[in-house]
């Protein structure tokens, strides 16, 4: 696979050429961008598909996971590669405890999410590195105590 180097133009693209070569090389990881051993797409769309998911980050493809997984034919458009937008390019955190109501709504959701990166992680040999490592919060005033 041929390393990237920092396509586009602008005062980030020194900086993101010079992540995606670290990224690149990191220890543990096979060659490939953000450990993926090659490029993950083929020359033309299929004719035909029974599901067709556009975005190859970590939503797009649980969705054609699962699809497939329950045997229908799917086709996966990524204009990249797999998680090269934001869901290669971000902390990928998981964040499970958070407080207000919108967010206690949310809860299940975020427990199922992080429950079921781990079963990918431990199904597929873990390529997108998931580090389970929880958090620390510091609260510097009373009312964020209450929040």
């Amino acid at each position: 696979m041929t390393e990237r180097t920092g396509e586009g133009h602008g005062p980030g693209a020194a900086r993101t050429a010079a992540l995606d070569r670290a990224r690149l090389r990191a220890p543990g990881l096979p060659e490939g961008l953000r450990g993926w051993a090659g490029p993950a797409h083929g020359d033309a769309l299929p004719p035909s598909a029974d599901v067709v998911v556009i975005g190859g980050g970590v939503c797009g493809t649980s969705i054609a996971y699962h699809a497939a997984r329950e045997g229908a034919t799917v086709a996966l458009v990524e204009a990249r590669e797999l998680a090269s937008g934001a869901s290669g390019r971000n902390a990928g955190m998981v964040y499970q405890g958070e407080g207000g109501a919108d967010a206690k709504r949310l809860m299940g959701l975020t427990t199922r999410s992080r429950r079921l990166l781990g079963e990918y992680a431990a199904a597929w040999g873990d390529p997108f590195a998931l580090v389970p490592c929880g958090t620390l919060d510091v609260l510097f005033t009373e009312a964020g105590v209450e929040e």
